[in-house]
């Protein structure tokens, strides 16, 4: 999967190999941030007290919770440089390291799990942790995961073929479609209204791509897309459409291998 950029990760490495602390660097490295900003002001004129959050996977969260004060102190003056004190910007109060069981070793996704009910019901409890956290960007991240490995499933269990996975959601779920039989093309033998409703999990997975891409944690965060990033509202739809939609594709290529053996 083509990872995407994290703006104040990279600028959080570039101040650490100036005060050569490559160590670091080792320790972050495939971690992901995440500003949060609270709702009370803080000190200066319409800056808002904040906490900036480091997601790791679980080797490199317990080596981050060894650090020594020095060093954690350290990490949050380098912290202070990218977001220094000035009015209407965050003002960081806090940081912290927390766990992130979807950050796995190169950050791929795993196409040999198996996927069943019991699978997609954890992933969607991860996405409702964060939700909880109001990590709403962490929610598209996770759900965008979830709708990726299970297409990627379908494409080499279903229809023996590679995958091309460079991140498009989209291409991934037509390559999908087509092999479970839900083509929208003219000549498909399909009733109006299932062409219908096939035509929305289209939009549905253009949608999920493009909030991801434009506005998700994996992206640099700026004052003037502030109000446009994703809310409560916008990650709770996102969980239980992910939710449907992963649960009629694993049925439905259940249905397929089926008829396949009969």
């Amino acid at each position: 999967m083509e990872k995407q950029v994290d703006h104040d990760l990279q600028k959080l490495f570039r101040l650490f190999r100036i005060a050569n602390r490559e160590d670091l660097i080792n320790i972050f490295k495939g971690s992901r941030t995440f500003l949060n900003e609270s709702n009370t002001f803080g000190s200066r004129y319409y800056s808002t007290l904040s906490e900036f959050v480091i997601y790791l996977n679980e080797t490199n969260h317990e080596k981050a919770s060894q650090l020594s004060k020095e060093d954690f102190d350290f990490i949050f003056n380098q912290v202070l440089k990218i977001y220094p004190l000035k009015e209407s910007s965050p003002e960081i109060t806090n940081l912290s390291f927390e766990i992130d069981f979807e950050l796995l070793d190169d950050n791929l996704v795993d196409s040999k799990l198996t996927i069943d009910d019991v699978y997609i019901n954890q992933q969607i409890e991860k996405a409702r942790t964060k939700l909880a956290l109001e990590d709403y960007d962490g929610v598209v991240t996770n759900c965008r995961t979830l709708l990726e490995t299970v297409c990627i499933l379908i494409i080499e269990k279903v229809g023996n073929e590679s995958v091309d996975n460079s991140g498009d959601l989209p291409k991934l779920f037509k390559q999908c479609r087509k092999i479970l039989g839900m083509q929208l093309e003219e000549g498909v033998d399909l009733a109006q209204p299932f062409k219908e409703i096939l035509t929305g999990t289209v939009s549905i997975m253009n949608g999920i791509a493009g909030i991801r891409n434009s506005f998700s944690d994996s992206h640099g965060r700026s004052t003037a897309n502030k109000r446009y990033s994703v809310d409560k509202r916008h990650a709770e739809f996102i969980i239980n459409i992910s939710f449907s939609l992963s649960h009629y594709l694993i049925q439905t290529m259940e249905r397929k291998l089926e008829r396949q053996v009969q």
